[in-house]
């Protein structure tokens, strides 16, 4: 989940996710633009090459697994 410890653990990615929960509650070409930023964020992440070792790419799934639940919170 998104807790504050999270947040103070992870703070670039909980600041992320924090500010992008926000913007769900708005306008669809906000929510269009916080989600493509972080898809943007994602694929960068794959392609890079100094994450490529699976270990490395389960360790960024994780960081971002709150990101699926903000998704079901707000699937309407």
């Amino acid at each position: 989940s998104l807790s504050d410890e999270y947040c103070k653990h992870h703070f670039l990615v909980g600041l992320l996710l924090r500010e992008t929960s926000i913007a769900l509650q708005d306008n669809y070409e906000i929510r269009y633009t916080a989600i493509s930023v972080i898809k943007n964020l994602l694929i960068k992440h794959a392609f890079d090459t100094r994450y490529q070792h699976k270990n490395q790419q389960a360790k960024i799934a994780l960081l971002y697994l709150p990101f699926v639940g903000l998704i079901l919170e707000n699937i309407q």
